[in-house]
């Protein structure tokens, strides 16, 4: 069930929308958030679907297309074979994966993030890594996102850096409340009427 306090939600309130569904899951990864994304999307039709709003999360997530035997491939891959490089390159496949999708259907939609370091080292841009990522950082429409400020600042160091409440791991709900009221005038112009 999805949280009526979420920044989607408060969002979705305010486009004056009827309907909203939320795909979130708590921990997954960019590749599991483009994926039931595309799901949900494949189940209606474009003119039915106002918009689209996704918070990408932070690289190190994993999650896997596939049921049987996905923890033990999970924690072999994680502990084995992952580096920094190749997830920054699988979660900015699936951004513009799903962009392009959603772009192919004419679905407004705007995108946003947990964490810049999807694109940032400290102050190092990862597109300046090698001319493959500098060629896929060329491909993701940032005219279509939402930064809570410089260096594609993401929603959960940006309420860290305010000061917010966190449970855990994750900013409360007035952190929520005070993020939609930055977004807003974004997700207006991106979404039209």
């Amino acid at each position: 069930k999805q949280r009526q306090n979420s920044w989607a939600h408060q969002l979705h309130k305010c486009l004056g929308t009827t309907e909203f569904l939320s795909t979130a899951k708590p921990g997954s990864s960019n590749s599991g958030i483009a994926r039931r994304v595309f799901q949900q999307v494949a189940n209606y039709t474009p003119e039915d679907i106002h918009c689209v709003m996704v918070m990408w999360t932070f690289y190190t997530r994993y999650d896997w297309a596939m049921p049987k035997h996905k923890e033990s491939l999970a924690d072999a891959i994680y502990r084995n074979a992952s580096n920094a490089y190749h997830e920054i390159y699988l979660s900015w496949k699936s951004i513009i994966w799903l962009q392009n999708i959603l772009e192919k259907k004419n679905i407004p939609y705007m995108f946003t993030l947990a964490d810049n370091s999807l694109f940032y080292e400290i102050f190092e841009q990862h597109k300046d890594k090698d001319k493959l990522m500098e060629a896929l950082h060329d491909e993701i429409d940032f005219t279509k996102w939402f930064s809570f400020g410089e260096r594609m600042m993401g929603f959960n160091q940006w309420a860290n850096l305010n000061g917010y409440k966190y449970a855990t791991t994750h900013p409360l709900d007035d952190a929520h409340n005070d993020a939609v009221k930055l977004m807003l005038p974004t997700v207006e112009k991106i979404i039209g009427d």
